[in-house]
């Protein structure tokens, strides 16, 4: 979109935006930018909460009063966590994943099909309570139940040739429908724990501390190492986004980007 917006202006059709990766931007060089501090995927910050976006978008908009640029400024402002009084509620916050049940929690590194499905299975009743809610959800657009899709991911880390859930796409897209699949189960699920987690509190416990988290990093680095050449682009940061560089043991790619 940075690159779009010269040609726009080219046109004499002002532009304005919101930048989630500063680098990118830095280098792009559009007229007006903002750079926000927030996960990809949510340009506004976090969901449910009007007065915080409607702040982003007026300083957004606000860059179309400079004349020239480029102009590329920060957000000042994270996305809102809990409520300031009770706190308590926030601290070391983790996903209401609760083995109560009796049932002992499986070790992924030995069987990474128990132990997703078992963290999937724990997670339905607030997925549920998000659904009744909400009214909505995302999940579903691969038309391929959550269960096959878990099979499926855990069954391309060891062979990347396994069967298709939908054999009518190919395999990257299976990869990306399978990873796009489970997060938007996990982040509506996620959500509904109360206490208002933070988008930013959710992802860390998403790709840092559940079961699939670990099974992605293995993913990055399973398509980091294919022959394929859309895996290797979809191991830049379509798996593993870039605040989570960090996490151990992943193999990344870094494409070069042209101007």
């Amino acid at each position: 979109m940075g690159a779009l917006a010269h040609y726009l202006e080219r046109e004499g059709i002002a532009t304005t935006g919101i930048s989630l990766v500063r680098a990118h931007t830095e280098k792009i060089q559009p007229p007006r930018a903002l750079w926000c501090p927030f996960e990809l995927g949510r340009p506004f910050g976090a969901p449910n909460e009007p007065e915080f976006q409607t702040r982003v978008i007026k300083t957004v908009l606000s860059l179309l009063e400079r004349e020239t640029g480029p102009v590329l400024e920060d957000f000042p402002e994270e996305p809102p966590s809990a409520p300031e009084e009770n706190p308590g509620d926030m601290e070391g916050w983790t996903c209401p994943v609760n083995f109560g049940d009796g049932s002992a929690e499986i070790d992924v590194d030995t069987d990474p099909g128990s132990a997703l499905a078992q963290e999937v299975d724990q997670l339905r009743s607030w997925y549920d309570l998000a659904l009744e809610k909400n009214k909505r959800t995302t999940v579903g657009i691969s038309e391929v139940p959550l269960v096959e899709l878990s099979k499926y991911l855990v069954s391309f880390l060891e062979d990347q040739d396994t069967p298709l859930p939908r054999p009518d796409l190919p395999v990257h897209q299976n990869v990306k429908l399978a990873v796009d699949e489970h997060r938007a189960f996990y982040y509506e699920a996620s959500a509904a724990k109360p206490g208002n987690p933070s988008d930013t509190e959710i992802a860390d416990w998403y790709y840092e501390d559940s079961v699939l988290g670990q099974l992605l990093v293995k993913l990055n680095s399973v398509c980091a190492g294919s022959d394929d050449p859309i895996l290797v682009k979809m191991s830049d940061r379509r798996i593993i986004p870039v605040r989570q560089r960090h996490l151990k043991g992943q193999k990344v790619n870094v494409p070069a980007h042209n101007d």
